[in-house]
């Protein structure tokens, strides 16, 4: 494995042990390691049932606990930038996000819906084009999946999982810096959104 660089999104600092008021409305559970010490899962978030949080053993055996992470987008955008720039390994930023919109179209198969494709889908492509960084790449595009999900059950959503690939492309292919990319939308209205993923040819047929 090659030396992971230091990034500015990181997760440390803000897991929290997991709660009973979250351990209770954990559902839809997909490991991220073959030991299964980490995964992502649903549970309570501040609005509805489908907030996306990262989970972990913690490794320590002295607090054998398990601990929580909801992440930002700024927090995978960071490292799906660094892998579509890992140019000397086959890697690039169109190669990244032509992965990531694969998996747009598979989410609107079954919208809202962890759909078991999908998941075979990560694993494979992670396994194939992404040789020492497989276990990165696995780990964001289960927050890329996740997070197009709950978008798609978000109550009266107009653009649902259309908001996270409009902000793949702002990152990918406009190739804007993570902290404006991944807060491209705040401030537009959905029509402007829309308007925004029509010109990009975004289109979500549900």
């Amino acid at each position: 494995m090659k030396d992971v660089p230091i990034f500015k999104n990181n997760i440390t600092d803000i897991m929290f042990p997991l709660n009973d008021r979250v351990a209770g409305s954990l559902h839809d559970l997909a490991w991220l390691n073959e030991v299964e010490t980490k995964a992502i899962v649903f549970g309570q978030g501040s609005f509805d049932l489908w907030c996306a949080y990262l989970i972990a053993l913690n490794p320590d055996p002295s607090d054998n606990r398990w601990y929580a992470f909801a992440a930002k987008d700024a927090y995978y955008f960071e490292r799906l930038y660094f892998l579509g720039t890992r140019m000397d390994e086959g890697l690039t930023l169109k190669k990244v996000y032509g992965h990531l919109m694969h998996l747009f179209e598979l989410a609107l198969r079954k919208p809202g819906v962890v759909d078991m494709d999908a998941i075979s889908y990560i694993y494979r492509v992670s396994k194939e084009h992404y040789a020492c960084w497989a276990g990165m790449a696995r780990e964001m595009f289960f927050h890329v999946y996740y997070g197009m999900i709950a978008e798609e059950n978000k109550a009266n959503t107009r653009l649902g999982c259309l908001i996270k690939i409009h902000g793949l492309h702002e990152l990918l292919i406009g190739q804007r810096p993570v902290d404006i990319a991944s807060n491209c939308t705040r401030g537009l209205s959905w029509h402007e959104i829309q308007a925004e993923c029509d010109a990009y040819g975004l289109v979500r047929y549900v």
